[in-house]
């Protein structure tokens, strides 16, 4: 019983984030005024504004605005820290 136990947790923390990244926000939650992108106003709402270069290097065509398929791209480790 104790072996399936253990098994079961280092299935779930494998699968997860990383221990001890932040996990990140839903596109949802990020895009505020839900029109389908995110700016980075909006991005800098929830991330520190060093996150900045990282909404730079998410916003691959340069529109200034994240799709959701942009934002999807963002790993834990791109983002510095959620507030």
């Amino acid at each position: 019983m104790i072996k399936v136990s253990i098994a079961m947790i280092v299935l779930a923390l494998w699968g997860g984030p990383a221990f001890g990244e932040p996990a990140k926000p839903g596109f949802a939650s990020v895009d505020m005024n839900r029109d389908g992108t995110v700016s980075l106003a909006e991005f800098a709402t929830l991330f520190r504004t060093e996150s900045v270069k990282g909404f730079e290097e998410l916003d691959r065509d340069g529109d200034g605005r994240l799709t959701a398929e942009e934002y999807a791209q963002m790993s834990p480790r791109l983002m510095v820290a959620h507030r």
